[in-house]
């Protein structure tokens, strides 16, 4: 056991999240965009955490400052920096709800790796809203299980003939 690593887990699962935003995409091949993320916020005052998570957890870090509440956000955009996060701190998840958050996101971040440059079946991808909304209804937040009604993307993508992406 890595006491730092299991800090750091706990320290995200108390205040990070695991997601993925559903984004309408009027030019894409099924009109949806699916933007996987990562992100927890930190005191200012606490910021020498985040070079603890860079040293043990070395990915595409994004920070942002926001002063006017005295934090920082701290967020992972890309797809490979979200899979090494996840994989390095999931052995030391403790709440089941961080631990099956995590295993959907891999296996979303799986099936979308292998079909690079949108090459999915419309099964395909509805299996990945199925995935995705599975994630949203964990989110602790009603927010943000709330955005975007994921029932009604399956039932429009069903029913549409395929677009050609543009």
């Amino acid at each position: 056991m890595h006491p730092e690593l299991c800090y750091l887990a706990g320290l995200f699962e108390g205040e990070g999240t695991i997601s993925i935003d559903v984004i309408q995409e009027p030019k894409g091949r099924y009109g949806i965009r699916l933007k996987p993320l990562v992100e927890f916020t930190i005191s200012i005052d606490d910021s020498i955490i985040i070079e603890d998570f860079k040293k043990h957890i070395p990915v595409n870090w994004l920070t942002v400052v926001r002063k006017k509440d005295n934090a920082i956000k701290i967020r992972l955009r890309d797809q490979e920096s979200i899979k090494r996060f996840i994989e390095r701190l999931f052995p030391y998840f403790k709440l089941p709800t961080t631990r099956k958050k995590a295993e959907l996101m891999l296996k979303i971040l799986s099936k979308v790796g292998k079909h690079k440059r949108g090459g999915f079946s419309k099964d395909e991808f509805i299996e990945l809203l199925n995935l995705t909304r599975e994630l949203k209804l964990l989110q602790k937040k009603a927010r943000n299980r709330a955005k975007t009604n994921i029932d009604n993307l399956i039932s429009k993508i069903s029913c549409e003939p395929l677009r050609t992406p543009r």
